[in-house]
């Protein structure tokens, strides 16, 4: 319906998101990743582009372990993730 709209939170009234079952971490060298953060309880891989973000689902923790010892977090996704687990985008902060 025209006209209604969801009624702004204010900061103080923030709902607070549990980080509690994430892991994360940033590559020192890669040129293309970001950040990238793991949810374990849910097994989704959020990985943050210099150019978007996307959420792989029903990623193992092993893979994650493994991506976050790999020699470059961007070759490793396109080889280990991308196309291998289902891929929506983030939508932008």
């Amino acid at each position: 319906m025209k006209g209604l709209r969801s009624p702004r939170r204010k900061p103080s009234e923030s709902t607070p998101v549990d980080t509690s079952g994430f892991e994360s971490f940033e590559p020192e060298t890669s040129s293309n990743v970001r950040r990238v953060r793991y949810d374990t309880k849910n097994e989704r891989l959020h990985v943050e582009f210099r150019t978007g973000a996307y959420r792989y689902e029903g990623v193992p923790q092993t893979v994650f372990d493994d991506l976050t010892k790999a020699e470059s977090a961007g070759a490793f996704i396109a080889a280990k993730v991308r196309g291998v687990y289902s891929c929506d985008p983030e939508p932008a902060a």
